[in-house]
């Protein structure tokens, strides 16, 4: 068993954003790959439905999902399902769903994702796979498409009110909330698209005022209650 480090966003960035080779075929290191894919996915620990091989920092083309959760969790995914060299053939139906990402932890969003992708591949045993995906499914693998490319669910999120903070309480209850540090909202928005969608009235928060910097929130309403559609991140 080899249950990797997952990349933490914060602290290279770069990893994530590198594109990833293409596998024309699946070797004993593809395979190696898959296994350490599936291992750290089974993970107590990871609690997530999805990873890319370049969150363990390996660049070729091949991601690991588990699939039939649904994006309430209501339900338990299944086994990790390797697809090597995936390619979106065909993505449509674009819906708001709830979205997350391990190399985020605590960090979740709203984003516009296609809920009916069409993908070719490699499976584990090296053959070709013409197979569509809808629904949640969907979402979460093209999610871990994207990371193939180095686009991160970030980089789909439209605006601040769409993040979510996870944390626990002083009782140790989980709390969903959208109010965002100004120490976090720097850290995680720095060098993406959302930084140019942040408002000039909230700029002047995250630039400057009285309060110190972890102090300071966005004026968003903090929410008890998780979002309507969670579900473990990717």
């Amino acid at each position: 068993m080899a249950v990797r480090d997952i990349v933490p966003y914060l602290e290279n960035e770069a990893a994530l954003r590198k594109k990833s080779e293409p596998v024309s075929r699946v070797t004993r290191r593809v395979k190696k790959l898959v296994r350490d894919l599936k291992d750290t996915l089974n993970d107590p620990h990871t609690e997530g439905i999805g990873l890319a091989a370049p969150q363990i920092n390996v660049h070729s083309r091949v991601v690991v999902v588990r699939l039939g959760g649904g994006g309430d969790g209501e339900n338990e995914p299944g086994p990790p399902l390797a697809l090597i060299d995936p390619q979106v053939i065909e993505a449509r139906n674009e819906e708001r769903d709830f979205d997350g990402c391990l190399s985020f932890p605590g960090l979740y969003a709203e984003t516009v994702r296609p809920h009916y992708l069409r993908v070719t591949g490699l499976d584990e045993a090296g053959n070709p796979f013409d197979r569509v995906f809808e629904g949640f499914d969907a979402v979460v693998v093209h999610h871990e498409v994207d990371h193939l490319d180095g686009v991160l669910f970030i980089d789909r999120v439209e605006s601040l009110e769409d993040l979510y903070r996870m944390r626990e309480d002083e009782n140790g209850k989980v709390v969903w909330s959208t109010a965002v540090t100004h120490q976090s909202l720097v850290q995680v928005l720095a060098e993406t698209r959302l930084a140019a969608n942040v408002e000039p009235e909230m700029r002047r928060d995250i630039d400057g005022g009285d309060a110190p910097a972890g102090d300071r929130e966005l004026s968003c309403v903090s929410v008890v209650a998780s979002p309507a559609h969670m579900e473990t991140p990717a």
